[in-house]
């Protein structure tokens, strides 16, 4: 049995220079250097980066005002609560006094000491009033 290889395409052969790449070859590629034209080609512009640096540094500014005003916020927040909390033990403390001033029994012992005594005869008086106001 023969059998026939497949006729696969020949490749296009390189021309030579820019004059191959205007007539749609591919350019010369012999005794090109490859690996420091990526790295040329990977590199960005230093004024695309200058760029993009200033842009950072643009965004960056708010975001650090931000967070300055936040640190404040938070300080007086802090200060705000300590406040609170001072108030409402004050508070506590006042209506302690309050409660042990209003006792019926010391209001008993002050009338006593200083000669209060029981009411032999209580007198309502009629309601008074304001000045100005047309009476009845």
């Amino acid at each position: 049995m023969s059998s026939i290889a497949p006729t696969l395409p020949r490749p296009a052969v390189p021309s030579t220079g820019a004059l191959g790449a205007a007539r749609g070859r591919a350019p010369l590629l012999v005794g090109r250097d490859f690996a420091s034209a990526r790295t040329l080609a990977r590199r960005p512009p230093r004024r695309l980066a200058g760029v993009l640096l200033l842009g950072a540094l643009l965004a960056a500014l708010p975001l650090a005002s931000l967070r300055a005003q936040l640190t404040s916020l938070q300080y007086q927040l802090g200060e705000a609560v300590r406040t609170q909390q001072a108030l409402d033990e004050e508070r506590r403390g006042l209506r302690a006094e309050l409660q042990r001033l209003r006792n019926p029994k010391r209001l008993a012992e002050i009338a006593q000491r200083e000669g209060f005594v029981a009411p032999v005869q209580v007198i309502a008086l009629p309601p008074v009033a304001p000045p100005g106001a047309a009476r009845p």
